[in-house]
């Protein structure tokens, strides 16, 4: 179970279940669908093993706290694709319009939307990995 607030420096995204699906929240994006393809990436083993990966996608001061934290039990880090349609946030690929910030670097990455990290520790959600940040529960 994944669902629940993730936050740290006055980040915060919110993931809520919807059926079968992942829903995300954060700013002015509500309630928007996580996609899950063939091509995204999944990433399951001991948690030190996982951690490794985390910290490669993570910025390098993030890595104290992400040993720390994932030292024990099994982890499962699953990567999903925020749509690049969200009109409340001004992001569209199909419309080619951005709006400040959210359409900017690593928020909303153009054409093919924001790449989201999802990590459980021993099934229950631990982190997100969002716009070069590690948002904790």
């Amino acid at each position: 179970m994944v669902e629940g607030s993730y936050s740290k420096y006055g980040t915060a995204i919110q993931l809520a279940a919807a059926g079968e699906q992942l829903m995300a929240s954060v700013g002015p994006v509500a309630q928007q669908l996580l996609i899950f393809s063939n091509a995204s990436m999944v990433l399951h083993g001991r948690c030190s093993e996982v951690a490794r990966t985390v910290l490669e996608l993570a910025p390098a001061w993030e890595s104290g706290e992400v040993r720390r934290r994932l030292t024990g039990g099994e982890c499962t880090l699953l990567q999903y694709i925020l749509h690049p349609e969200i009109p409340a946030a001004g992001v569209s690929a199909k419309n080619q319009t951005i709006a400040f910030p959210w359409g900017c670097g690593n928020y909303m990455p153009m054409p093919d939307g924001a790449s989201i990290g999802v990590l459980a520790q021993d099934g229950k959600g631990t982190l997100v990995l969002w716009a070069g940040a590690v948002l904790w529960a």
